[in-house]
């Protein structure tokens, strides 16, 4: 177990070399870095809620591409690339093109010049700004302009990093920028473009608090990347002007749930379908896991529903037993459960539910008359699995939330179901049905969150 005074001490050493190497102003830096990622006494992998960190706003990396074989990058008229944490730089003109030889990063630029890196090493790739001209008293610079990749823009710098465990030609391409500058394009990818202010104001403050989460997560654990840019984390746009996401971003800056002096992982999803689930349910809370057990994430029992104007509120799906048994063995192989060994399936009911009435967990029996258990939320990635044979359910097939009901048919099963999403925390869909009703965002987040504290963390 590693202690607060262990990372204390070890950091202390940390930046008694800094002072002695770059001086005071990377002492500063180092400090705000701390106050970001500290851990609790319990060991729960969750940044501390500083007011020591006032004015500071942290840095984010995000996974744009995941294991492409290349990836062209343009936006400005040159590009700087270097190897991080050197200090040599090539520039090449755009667009530029990097792929991995045998994990060696290769860059080429529209002039046909090529520049190989160090065996396995990543780059960072910045735009070059035109040299200052002369400014009359008052004016501004113009902002450094966005680095496109497939041709959406992305703000602050990318880095490219090869991923030999995924293929030699394999890279990934992370974005890195502020926290503040990557937020619009979260509430762009997350909420539809006509919602009301006041429901961009909650999801920022709800994005927010995750990606602050995440962000400690990732970097004790030493990951490349803090947060990826789907649904798998939250969805990132790149850069964005839509005027309500920048407005709300800058409305709450630095705002932050938080519990017990802990920022809160706060979970959303699209639809609730009136029924909550409560994160300890569903998701694991011992070591390690702990943040799932929060108080404020574990509301199940009824509550006051808003999201009836979501096309998921009440959804109907028709599958063959044939692809549901082969889906959920799919899952069970791919995740070491006993499940893998399901023959065709007879039955799935619930066998428990909590007082919303959401079900909880499901039994699966087949016909060889063994039965299997299921939690609702693996339920419900089970049936949207790849399975060997079938191809991917489209948009409309999948089976949206586990709050869910079957009826067997002979070779059919029909899935009912309510929602779209885990149904922990805030649901979206109610959050422009109450800016709707003039909730402003601080009451939803109370809503959605109850005993969190709403706090300016910078």
């Amino acid at each position: 177990m590693i202690t607060p005074f262990q990372i204390v001490r070890a950091w202390c050493g940390w930046v008694a070399a800094e002072v002695r190497q770059r001086g005071v102003v990377a002492v500063q830096a180092i400090g705000v870095a701390l106050l970001l990622s500290l851990v609790s006494v319990s060991c729960q992998t969750t940044p501390r809620a500083s007011k020591a960190a006032a004015g500071v706003e942290p840095d984010v990396r995000v996974r744009i591409v995941r294991e492409a074989p290349s990836v062209r990058i343009a936006g400005p008229a040159q590009v700087a690339v270097r190897p991080i944490g050197s200090f040599g730089e090539w520039v090449g003109t755009t667009p530029v093109d990097v792929r991995a030889e045998a994990g060696v990063l290769v860059a080429k630029d529209a002039a046909g010049v090529e520049r190989r890196f160090d065996q396995g090493a990543p780059i960072e790739v910045r735009a070059v700004v035109p040299a200052r001209t002369a400014r009359t008293a008052g004016s501004r610079q113009p902002p450094e302009p966005d680095l496109l990749v497939d041709n959406r823009a992305f703000p602050g710098s990318l880095e490219v990093h090869p991923r030999t465990d995924a293929g030699e030609g394999a890279i990934d391409i992370i974005n890195v920028t502020t926290i503040e500058t990557y937020l619009p394009g979260v509430l762009t990818g997350e909420l539809l473009d006509n919602w009301p202010l006041d429901a961009y104001r909650a999801q920022a403050v709800a994005a927010r608090s995750y990606a602050l989460h995440e962000r400690a997560r990732a970097r004790l654990r030493g990951r490349a990347f803090d947060l990826e840019n789907t649904a798998r984390n939250q969805v990132f746009a790149g850069r964005t002007q839509h005027e309500a996401a920048v407005r709300a971003a800058r409305d709450t800056r630095g705002e932050a749930l938080t519990v017990g002096g802990d920022v809160l992982r706060a979970y959303y999803s699209s639809t609730c379908g009136g029924r909550p689930m409560g994160a300890g349910s569903i998701w694991p809370t011992g070591a390690g896991w702990e943040f799932n057990g929060a108080p404020p994430l574990q509301v199940d029992a009824p509550r006051a529903t808003f999201c009836e104007s979501s096309q998921a509120y009440r959804w109907q799906v028709t599958r063959t037993v044939d692809d549901v048994s082969k889906r959920i063995a799919a899952y069970g192989a791919a995740n070491g459960l006993s499940i893998k060994a399901l023959a065709n399936v007879r039955s799935i009911v619930p066998v428990e539910v909590n007082p919303a009435g959401r079900p909880v967990q499901f039994t699966i029996a087949d016909d060889k008359g063994k039965t299997y258990k299921l939690n609702a939320e693996h339920l419900r990635q089970a049936l949207n699995h790849p399975a060997e044979g079938l191809p991917a359910p489209e948009r409309a097939a999948q089976v949206r939330s586990g709050d869910v009901e079957f009826e067997m048919r002979a070779r059919e099963i029909v899935i009912r179901g309510r929602g779209w999403g885990h149904g922990v925390g805030a649901c979206q869909f109610c959050m422009n049905g109450m800016a709707r009703r003039h909730w402003d965002y601080a009451r939803m987040l109370a809503h959605f969150y109850p005993g969190a504290r709403l706090d300016r963390l910078y």
